[in-house]
């Protein structure tokens, strides 16, 4: 039976049993990455699990993507909340895992504070320890509307997720609309031959 509205379940228990994380084979192409780059380059994320086809990135992986793009942020702890700053740069470190297939899977109960709004992600992970591995798509969602935006789609031709930093999330390539305008001619005026 499937219902629709209501609560949302607190917890997705997606998976039953034990679940492997394997090191992510994915390429990461950030669109417009830097000012100086002729190419977008895939940029290696090697703090990246794969789960059942999904990618879970580490939030400071993430971080580091985004240097220098319209969607840096920073990310930092408070002693209570992993505190996401937007629009600054990525002032820390990647936190070094050894990358490797895990069992060593929970879900995160880790709380997150992003413009004074405390909050979960629905499908955050603590891989190999205690670090966190989000999904990318999630966190775009989150930050759909803000100044760090980006989008992030599966490019199936090249293999590749690729990211757009600025755009709004809409988990598809982003275009942005163009108004075509129409050139409007001139009425051609008919000129009567007066000498008659």
């Amino acid at each position: 039976m499937v219902q629709f509205g209501g609560a949302k379940p607190a917890k997705k228990t997606t998976y039953e049993g034990p679940v492997t994380a394997s090191p992510s084979k994915t390429d990461f192409v950030v669109k417009g990455k830097g000012r100086d780059t002729v190419m977008d380059a895939p940029q290696v994320v090697t703090q990246a699990y794969t789960i059942n086809q999904t990618n879970y990135l580490q939030l400071r992986a993430i971080a580091t993507l985004f240097n220098r793009t319209k969607s840096q942020f920073d990310i930092g702890w408070d002693g209570q909340y992993a505190v996401i700053e937007l629009g600054k740069p990525f002032s820390s470190t990647v936190t070094g895992s050894k990358m490797q297939n895990t069992r060593n899977v929970r879900y995160s109960d880790t709380k997150f504070k992003l413009n004074g709004q405390v909050f979960s992600f629905t499908d955050a992970r603590l891989i190999n320890g205690s670090t966190n591995y989000i999904q990318l798509r999630e966190f775009a969602q989150k930050l759909s509307g803000t100044t760090s935006q980006f989008n992030v789609y599966w490019d199936t031709a090249l293999g590749q997720a690729v990211i757009q930093p600025g755009a709004p999330y809409v988990g598809t390539k982003y275009e942005v609309a163009v108004t075509v305008l129409e050139q409007i001619r001139p009425p051609l005026h008919h000129h009567r031959n007066e000498s008659g």
